[in-house]
């Protein structure tokens, strides 16, 4: 029906869970929790990354209306990562590289609940990364589309979405 209706399959979303304990955290790698001179620098880095503007979700997350905390890893004085912890979810998030996604992911596993998941976008480099921390594939969603399928941004950068459908 999807695809009478214009839409196309352009990859897929897996759903991951933590299953087993993960390694240490380098302790030299630099994590800290969000503060307020943070926030333009993390909406910058997501519009490069997503490719479009979801500021208004982000900002929400931020006031933790939801007892979301952020995790954040800065290099040189930037913001190179970020990943939002929620009750039941892991995500959003995005990393300029796979060392900084390992120390976000490794963070916001502190104090992990059983119960929580990360949803891992298609265009995702970060997917042997966090197979080596110890998550494990529960499902996998077709993604698609309307219209063109290609999205602005560097989204291999991406390290988890928001949800199935926000991204």
């Amino acid at each position: 029906i999807y695809e009478r209706l214009g839409f196309r399959a352009v990859g897929s979303t897996a759903q991951l869970a933590p299953t087993r304990m993960q390694e240490p955290r380098n302790p030299e790698v630099a994590i800290s929790s969000l503060d307020s001179a943070d926030k333009d620098q993390l909406l910058e880095l997501d519009s490069g990354i997503f490719g479009g503007d979801r500021s208004g979700l982000l900002e929400m997350l931020m006031r933790g209306d939801d007892k979301s905390r952020v995790v954040t890893r800065h290099n040189a004085g930037r913001l190179s990562g970020f990943l939002f912890v929620r009750d039941r979810l892991i995500g959003p998030g995005a990393a300029t590289s796979p060392e900084v996604a390992r120390a976000l992911v490794q963070d916001a596993l502190v104090d992990a609940s059983p119960e929580r998941t990360l949803l891992l976008p298609t265009e995702s480099a970060y997917l042997d990364v966090l197979l080596s921390l110890g998550f494990v594939e529960q499902q996998r969603l077709t993604h698609m589309r309307h219209g063109d399928p290609n999205i602005d941004g560097s989204r291999q950068q991406l390290l988890a979405q928001t949800s199935y459908a926000a991204g």
